[in-house]
């Protein structure tokens, strides 16, 4: 029998001062997985996906960017997409 010998080697990083901010598909995905997955699991994965597509489709671009938080005044890219208009 071998014996494998592994090695690690530990890098230390500098500590995170603040949280991390979320992209807008984190918040799309928090605010709709309650409406789409609540208490239901599919047997296949594409029957959820194609169920979060619909509820994606069905709304307003506003309410759109609203579920993804970019229309907050607190929106951590809200600068850089003001730029760009």
């Amino acid at each position: 029998m071998a014996l494998h010998v592994m090695h690690y080697n530990f890098v230390r990083t500098q500590r995170q001062t603040g949280p991390v901010p979320l992209n807008p598909m984190d918040h799309v995905w928090r605010s709709v997985k309650p409406d789409v997955c609540a208490n239901h699991q599919d047997t296949i994965v594409d029957l959820t996906v194609a169920r979060f597509l619909r509820y994606l489709r069905q709304l307003t671009p506003r309410a759109a960017l609203v579920k993804a938080g970019t229309r907050s005044a607190r929106f951590w890219l809200r600068r850089a997409l003001s730029n760009r208009r």
